[in-house]
């Protein structure tokens, strides 16, 4: 099974293009989109005009199953429409109960991100672990239908953590997509040499062992730690990040083997545990 992993596309249509192209260049079987579909933006309609004219258009150009969850630019309004557009059975719109990528392997989404440095809140952030306290510059968020919500400045604090979501993600012999990569300063650098991704996420794949993890979010982190990819116990986790370049990633699996090609960065071959 061929699959084309990418995420952080933000609008990009040379990007989508040229995804268009891998698909079909390498017969894939399947694609996954781990969420920036959009540009960031704060106004429901610029996302929805985008996605009228264009993404509805090449989602429904790819004639394989498209497997996506949302990032912390896609706005939950527009996002929850686009779910309600693509309502075929082609689409899998990924969350914590377990869809099927191919014939055999569960596959789970998990959009929420660690809290943001930006003023503005997104309604995809949450503390990281149950026991974090976070106090926001902020007090305004972008809600569910797309408009500024006043909220208080520890609002974070009356929200499930991220490491209390996804307690319900149990399942090992699977592939998981969450927006934000796993902490470690190898998935999650950013320029000014600090990190951002989710404890949390870490533990759970230490603890559950997924064959195959899929992130995002930090778009530099290849480029400023030198790897797209992480052994995590058992567990090969990604994050392609993104550039100038089309960053995107092609996973084969067969049986016993899992070869991965990053369009930029090389590849890498991982045997699967019998």
């Amino acid at each position: 099974m061929k699959i084309i992993y990418a995420s952080d596309i933000h609008s990009n249509k040379d990007f989508y293009y040229q995804i268009y192209d891998l698909i079909n260049n390498v017969q894939a079987d399947a694609f996954i989109l781990g969420g920036d579909l959009f540009a960031y933006s704060t106004l429901h309609e610029e996302q929805l005009t985008f996605m009228e004219v264009f993404l509805i258009p090449f989602f429904k150009s790819i004639n394989i199953p498209v497997s996506l969850i949302a990032g912390n630019t896609d706005l939950y309004s527009v996002f929850k429409e686009l779910r309600n557009r693509l309502n075929e059975e082609q689409y899998q719109f990924l969350s914590n109960k377990p869809h099927k990528i191919g014939s055999r392997i569960p596959i789970f989404g998990f959009p929420i991100i660690t809290p943001s440095p930006f003023k503005l809140k997104n309604y995809f952030e949450r503390r990281d672990l149950a026991n974090d306290h976070v106090i926001c510059e902020s007090s305004y968020i972008v809600n569910q239908t797309g408009e500024f919500q006043k909220v208080s400045r520890d609002f974070l604090n009356a929200l499930p953590s991220i490491e209390e979501e996804i307690n319900t993600f149990s399942v090992a012999e699977a592939i998981w997509v969450t927006h934000v990569p796993p902490s470690g300063g190898v998935l999650d650098l950013l320029r000014n040499k600090q990190t951002a991704g989710s404890k949390a996420i870490r533990q759970k794949i230490m603890k559950e062992k997924p064959i195959l993890s899929l992130h995002g979010h930090i778009h530099e982190s290849p480029r400023m730690s030198g790897k797209w990819y992480e052994e995590i116990g058992e567990t090969l986790s990604i994050n392609p990040g993104q550039g100038n370049e089309l960053h995107a990633v092609i996973i084969d699996i067969d049986s016993t083997t899992m070869n991965v090609k990053h369009t930029v960065f090389g590849e890498i071959s991982k045997p699967l545990l019998q």
